[in-house]
């Protein structure tokens, strides 16, 4: 088999982490070698986001830099974004695979090209079968149309959209056999993908007009991958979606919230007793209105589940929840649900997702809003200002806020978040032990512990973490890193104010159980094997320095 190399850039969300990593594999399995340097491939894929203005910005910098950088590539544009940035960037793409057809990127794709891309189309070779968004220059952010006579389901794998070859459209199922999955991860973090798409449609929201309606993976599938990467000894994974909350464990599920709490039950049933203690399963992104007393029935004997949820707050005033066309919860009872949840978890962590500067929001609702954070005791959060996406209601509304003024609402709102954030840690300080997973085996002497924290409040964050992957953000920014070089963390860089010096000795960074940063003394031995294998390592809390927590072996 003829080898051939590829480059992956990858923005957005941990969804779009698992895709590009079950891409990774696949591209692989066909004789691809991942590149270090964008110049070295053959074919360089661009996985975007749409989630805010700066991801689609994100994705056109990292299409031209592309084309500067790799003239003899290939270049593939997917992802939330690759339908609204598609025309501002047809220059620099061979071939644009729209969200809801993502899947089909699960193959060679020098095949897909072969058939489907620009050259192919040029010289008399491709197929175009409909017309898609790179042909209406009326509606730039239309998805690509698929033609009522076609299934609903896709019987010989591609569909294929007009555009001068830029498009392959149509919706392909993301789960299933020919669906995503993964065998291996990057990070130390595995992300499993549950869900995908979202049936909401809040009104600032773009990703359910891009990804579609709620789509569930069959739960043996779920567990089937979760017992493998515990086996390959990661000792934590990730449970993520889109709209966790629209899980549905099977398809005459009618009940909207008890999904993704019946999944966590199962794989506590199949995989609890070998697992317990050894491994652990995090929950990404929920909705506050699913936190039922279910929920902590369901977390309560559960032996794999982290002391830790991450809610999809946005806000906590009715008046601008309403605008926002979120789903209703009761603050008396999310604030029950919570209480109920520290009596099993004293120490739980609690995160948050702000939408700060939304149409219509006063001054006191900002004050609402932080309230209300206080009360709940979250113990970080992901804070930031909003941004008008096209296609939804929010973007048409009347009393816009000042940009000046929602930056400036984020960063009190962002003030308090890293307050209590410090507070968690004090508190976490206090405790005889911790479980800890390293983000890296190499160890760092440089001091600045506060600035890597997966705790972080700089970055926003959309349907999980819509943290920059540092791939991506390298090469938007001119930095042609590889894309699955060594980092010390995964998540946002946040710079210490005004810090005092942090231990010079050296250290590995890492997360508790209950998500907080902490920065593990390296023993006399060198570095744990636990945390040269992606494994759990008990540590002992030392105290807080410079923003994480220091601890050391047991």
């Amino acid at each position: 088999m003829k080898s051939w190399r590829f480059y992956l850039v990858t923005f957005g969300c941990k969804v779009n982490q698992y895709e590009t990593q079950s891409i990774r594999e696949v591209w692989t399995r066909h004789g691809g070698i991942e590149c270090v340097e964008p110049h070295e491939a053959d074919i360089a894929l661009v996985n975007s986001c749409a989630v805010t203005a700066k991801g689609e910005r994100d994705a056109r910098n990292a299409l031209h830099r592309l084309r500067r950088v790799a003239p003899e590539a290939a270049r593939i544009l997917t992802g939330c974004a690759a339908p609204l940035v598609a025309q501002a960037t047809a220059d620099c793409v061979d071939l644009m695979v729209p969200p809801r057809a993502k899947a089909l990127l699960l193959q060679d794709p020098r095949e897909l090209l072969r058939h489907h891309g620009r050259a192919a189309l040029a010289a008399g070779r491709g197929v175009r079968l409909c017309g898609g968004a790179a042909d209406d220059a009326a509606m730039p952010g239309q998805m690509p149309a698929v033609p009522a006579d076609l299934p609903e389901q896709p019987t010989d794998g591609v569909y294929v959209c007009g555009g001068g070859g830029l498009s392959v459209g149509g919706v392909v199922p993301p789960f299933g056999p020919q669906g995503f999955c993964i065998r291996d991860f990057r990070r130390a973090r595995p992300v499993v993908k549950v869900q995908d798409g979202c049936s909401r449609h809040c009104t600032y929201c773009v990703v359910p007009i891009m990804r579609g309606p709620a789509l569930s993976r069959d739960p043996g599938e779920v567990l089937d991958e979760v017992r493998h990467l515990f086996e390959a000894g990661f000792g934590e994974v990730m449970l993520s979606g889109v709209n966790l909350q629209q899980y549905r464990i099977a398809e005459d599920d009618t009940d909207e919230d008890a999904g993704i709490w019946k999944l966590l039950q199962l794989l506590d049933h199949e995989l609890g007793q070998e697992f317990a203690g050894q491994a652990r399963v995090r929950v990404s992104s929920l909705d506050p209105a699913g936190l039922t007393p279910q929920a902590v029935d369901a977390l309560s004997l559960n032996r794999l589940v982290c002391p830790h949820l991450h809610l999809s707050l946005q806000h906590a005033s009715p008046n601008v929840l309403k605008r926002m066309g979120r789903r209703p919860f009761r603050e008396e009872a999310l604030l029950d649900v919570v209480h109920s949840l520290r009596n099993i978890w004293p120490h739980m962590g609690l995160g948050a997702d702000v939408l700060l500067g939304f149409p219509g929001e006063r001054d006191e609702d900002v004050v609402v809003t932080a309230d209300y954070l206080r009360e709940l005791g979250i113990t970080y959060a992901h804070v930031f200002p909003y941004s008008p996406r096209p296609q939804t209601p929010a973007a048409n509304y009347g009393e816009q806020v000042p940009h000046v003024l929602k930056l400036q609402r984020a960063a009190r709102i962002r003030a308090l978040a890293e307050n209590l954030r410090l507070q968690h840690l004090e508190d976490l300080a206090t405790l005889p032990r911790l479980s800890m997973l390293a983000d890296s085996p190499t160890p760092s002497t440089e001091a600045h512990a506060g600035r890597h924290s997966p705790c972080a409040v700089q970055h926003p964050t959309e349907l999980e973490e819509n943290e920059p992957i540092d791939e991506g953000a390298a090469l938007a920014a001119g930095h042609h890193r590889a894309s699955g070089a060594p980092r010390a963390n995964a998540s946002a860089d946040v710079p210490g104010a005004d810090a005092p010096a942090a231990s010079q000795q050296a250290t590995l960074r890492g997360v508790s159980g209950q998500y907080a940063a902490l920065r593990l003394l390296i023993p006399e031995g060198g570095v744990p094997e636990a945390a040269r294998t992606h494994q759990l390592l008990d540590v002992r809390p030392l105290r807080v320095e410079d923003g994480l927590l220091l601890v050391e072996c047991l």
